[in-house]
């Protein structure tokens, strides 16, 4: 896909990682994060593994790649690739014809925005999501305690106000914290400042009466029944990758089998797993 990108320009558009705009030979505008974590090259191969994984249970996945690309010197630089997503057509907008900041006032203009701005203006609340909204971030938080990925908040989800469509997106913390993270409400490694979209749907359907295995039943279903060895095609790759940077969890002889032994042994007990954690958010709301 390297060949087929043309440089468009650097992206003004907030957040604290690097980030160039490039456009493909479909004409479609795309958002390159680098890797600032030099000492964790695997990174950017998360957010991919990610959505090879999740595409086949979440229909409108945002693209994401692991790619390197060259930037300011000229030099590959490793990162991910995320297709930008907008809420009107515009596929008729040439982006290598355009300048920098003609580009930017584009993308702030018309790209699908976060939640995160208006759940804290109130101008949305939990009680208006809808049951397929509700769907969507139950089902991303299941494959999201799989990968370790605790940093689904409201800022990682766009919606699509015209559609009312929900996007995940930025997935690069999955397996962060792997090994030493829990499934609980209490469990916030980013800080409080960072609480993950579905503990606040969570914790709103138990005050309801309404949290229920049922709601992630179909998700919990697909992913029991997709094959292991299918997944493991997925994931080896990043965890030969993995490991190294790890070495204190996983050792060597053997430090790649042990890292897919402790992945699939979550896996297997998704289900009670999450029968537990459901059980204790309600137990705690109606202590409240």
């Amino acid at each position: 896909m390297t060949s087929d990108l043309i440089y468009v320009g650097t992206a003004s558009i907030g957040g604290s990682k690097a980030k160039t705009f490039w456009t493909d030979e479909e004409n479609r505008l795309w958002l390159f994060r680098e890797n600032r974590y030099l000492h964790r090259p695997y990174r950017p191969l998360t957010v991919e593994v990610y959505y090879q994984f999740a595409k086949q249970f979440i229909d409108s996945l945002v693209e994401t790649f692991a790619i390197e690309l060259p930037i300011a010197d000229k030099k590959n630089h490793l990162g991910t690739l995320e297709k930008i997503l907008f809420l009107d057509d515009t596929t008729g907008i040439m982006w290598s014809e355009l300048n920098e900041e003609h580009v930017n006032r584009i993308v702030k203009e018309r790209k699908i925005p976060s939640l995160k701005e208006d759940l804290a203006a109130g101008r949305i609340s939990m009680q208006d999501f809808t049951p397929s909204q509700i769907e969507r971030i139950l089902s991303e938080m299941v494959i999201d305690w799989l990968f370790s990925n605790h940093d689904s908040t409201p800022a990682n989800f766009l919606i699509n106000t015209l559609s009312g469509e929900l996007f995940g997106i930025d997935k690069d913390q999955s397996f962060k914290y792997f090994t030493h993270d829990r499934l609980d409400m209490g469990y916030l490694p980013n800080g409080i400042d960072f609480i993950p979209l579905a503990n606040m749907i969570l914790e709103w359907l138990a005050a309801c009466g309404r949290l229920s295995i049922q709601l992630i039943d179909a998700i919990l279903t697909e992913i029991e029944l997709f094959p292991d060895g299918e997944l493991e095609r997925i994931i080896e790759p990043f965890a030969r990758k993995y490991v190294p940077a790890h070495t204190y969890e996983f050792r060597e002889p053997g430090a790649v089998e042990k890292f897919l032994t402790v992945f699939f042994n979550r896996k297997h007990s998704l289900r009670k797993d999450f029968e537990q954690f459901f059980q204790e958010v309600n137990k705690s709301t109606s202590m409240k």
